[in-house]
């Protein structure tokens, strides 16, 4: 086993890195497992961590990790993150913390690394307190994501979600908001499809854009 760069994140390969590293609780963009030829504890494993797995013929997996530099994968091989990601409520602790209503860059349907990176550069220009991208769909951070920020990915925290459900993190930022009311400025929410000062960018009809101070 070894790990190597490429445009999709760093691949590891072999069950025993890739679940070392799932016990270690490092950051997964995804796992990729041999059809009919994996290690069902790794599977159960990534379940539990929420991690996404897909599923292809060897000779596809073959050609993952030979591309990679790699060899034998015993039917398994990872891209992991180059970051690490947060929890959604850590961008609103973030704001309160600077006292500042919580301003986020949205996105959806974002499959480009090119424009991923570059979404991100400019929110941390505009000076938004992170950015929330789905787990599932889209661009995850790689390698050529961070490369496209020109650097910003290492100063704009980047949130993952299951799925990009306005509704669930306005109650999570409505939640968090009472638990800290002395502290921060109440972020408004008009209803269960707008997050508090965001912008959303996607294909059309994944996302509104609600009002906020600045914008992406």
């Amino acid at each position: 086993m070894t790990d190597a760069q490429n445009g999709s994140g760093y691949v590891i390969w072999g069950r025993r890195p890739v679940a070392e590293a799932l016990e270690a609780g490092r950051d997964f963009n995804r796992i990729v497992v041999a059809r009919g030829g994996t290690d069902p504890r790794i599977v159960a494993m990534a379940r539990q961590r929420r991690v996404p797995v897909a599923e292809v013929d060897r000779a596809a997996l073959d050609r993952i990790v030979r591309e990679a530099g790699g060899g034998a994968h015993q039917g398994v091989a990872a891209y992991v993150s180059p970051i690490s990601y947060v929890e959604l409520d850590e961008l609103a602790r973030r704001a309160c913390d600077a006292g500042e209503q919580l301003f986020v860059s949205v996105l959806d349907g974002i499959e480009d690394p090119q424009n991923l990176g570059s979404i991100i550069r400019t929110a941390n220009a505009a000076g938004a307190h992170g950015v929330v991208i789905p787990s599932r769909r889209g661009s995850q951070v790689s390698p050529a994501v961070a490369a496209a920020s020109a650097g910003a990915v290492a100063h704009t925290p980047v949130a993952r979600v299951t799925n990009i459900e306005r509704n669930r993190a306005a109650e999570a930022g409505r939640r968090l908001g009472g638990r800290h009311s002395s502290q921060c400025r109440s972020a408004p929410v008009r209803g269960g499809s707008d997050w508090p000062d965001s912008r959303s960018s996607g294909k059309r009809g994944q996302g509104d854009v609600a009002p906020g101070r600045k914008g992406v």
